[in-house]
């Protein structure tokens, strides 16, 4: 029996663990503080005592792991601009034809979305959404490894190497999406979620264009001294080293305490059920049957862009990388220039508005590609020379439709 001092009342405590702890509030038992100093080095000691239980990577701070995220979208863009936009390139330059670069950008999508499906079951497996994260790119960046493997080979061999590196490049890839999206919106505190990813997507948009911009120069250089399947191994190459460092980025940032993800079943009738119009569920619904059919018509022939381009359009061109490379990069700085112009837009009349004046609007644009051939008649010569760069570029009408439209 303990006896309390008039002045220093003592509390029996019991230490229980806390998943012994019962639920009810009113059956927890509250436990008092001796004394304001007592109390400060308990939390000390008890904040000491966390970070000692913590790994290496959990010890990081927001600053941190926003400046991780950051150096992750840049290597990750790197990749982008480097590895994959040259996909179709590499298919048509070890010789498998232009039907075949056509379908290696889609049905390694199409196996990666299916991937997709099975991303909550094996974070639930694993336990931890970083680890299934970090796991996938690490896979990602070693399957552009087998891309230079491809180029020592021919024929139906080089294409079966090509399309099983394409096809886990994709699957890795897609299987990360879900994952990531749920992940980062713990890491980034929500007040400062727009400003930092607007921050981060232009990081990422810029590093996307230089890697774009250097992979077409070390082709354009390649092609010059015979050495095209070199600079394309090279290309590859870096862009796996980047996806490694990306890889490595994900890993130093602290890991989602929720463990896995919230799954919620949603039936598929839903989506068509025009009564549940103004639920979050069926707008959800909606967006994704507008966006299924909008990817499904610009699938048909968007894949067969790259084959187009170098084989029927600039395929007895010595400059024909260098004209890729300035077609495509106009393209994105379009897209970079109108992006603030289109927000602008959506905030001012609506996401709904913007995406059906969008869906109009690809119409007429793909169909002007039909007439480009229209304007073979003329073309011009640009002497170009730039330090220990000098040569003349021939721009055909055709071409120059092409940047226009």
């Amino acid at each position: 029996m303990t006896v309390a001092s008039p002045s220093r009342p003592v509390v029996l405590r019991r230490d229980t663990p806390s998943s012994a702890k019962p639920h009810s509030p009113a059956l927890e038992t509250q436990p008092v503080a001796e004394s304001p100093a007592a109390d400060v080095r308990s939390n000390r000691l008890q904040s000491v005592r966390e970070v000692a239980a913590a790994g290496p990577s959990e010890r990081t701070s927001p600053r941190s792991d926003l400046a991780y995220s950051t150096a992750d979208a840049a290597s990750y863009s790197l990749m982008v601009g480097l590895g994959e936009t040259y996909f179709s390139a590499f298919a048509l330059a070890i010789g498998t034809g232009q039907t075949f670069a056509g379908l290696l950008a889609t049905l390694p999508q199409l196996a990666g979305s299916l991937l997709q499906l099975a991303s909550p079951w094996g974070v639930k497996k694993l336990g931890s959404q970083r680890r299934w994260i970090v796991m996938f790119v690490s896979l990602q960046a070693a399957s552009l490894l087998l891309l230079p493997v491809a180029s020592f080979y021919s024929g139906g061999v080089a294409g079966l190497l090509v399309f099983f590196a394409v096809t886990l490049y994709w699957g890795s890839g897609l299987a990360t999406g879900p994952v990531w999206n749920t992940w980062i919106e713990e890491i980034v505190p929500r007040n400062m979620r727009t400003n930092y990813f607007a921050c981060r997507a232009r990081v990422s948009q810029f590093c996307t264009l230089l890697g774009f911009i250097a992979g077409g120069v070390a082709l354009q250089w390649g092609k010059a001294n015979a050495w095209v399947l070199s600079a394309f191994c090279g290309i590859f190459l870096v862009a796996a080293a980047c996806r490694f460092v990306s890889a490595w980025c994900l890993s130093r940032q602290r890991d989602s305490r929720k463990g896995s993800l919230i799954e919620r079943r949603v039936r598929i009738g839903h989506f068509f059920q025009k009564k549940h119009a103004k639920t979050a569920g069926e707008v959800g619904g909606r967006l994704v049957l507008y966006l299924l059919a909008v990817q499904m018509v610009v699938q048909i022939s968007g894949p067969y862009f790259t084959p187009y381009m170098l084989k029927d359009l600039l395929g007895n061109d010595p400059l024909a990388y260098f004209n890729f490379v300035v077609l495509i990069g106009i393209c994105f700085l379009g897209k970079v220039i109108a992006m603030p112009a289109w927000g602008r837009y959506a905030m001012t009349v609506g996401p709904k508005r913007l995406l059906l004046a969008g869906g109009i609007a690809i119409v007429p644009i793909s169909g002007l590609w039909m007439f480009s051939g229209y304007f073979n008649f003329w073309q011009t010569t640009l002497p170009i020379n730039i330090y220990f760069v000098q040569f003349d570029w021939v721009i055909t009408g055709e071409l120059l439709y092409l940047f226009v439209i």
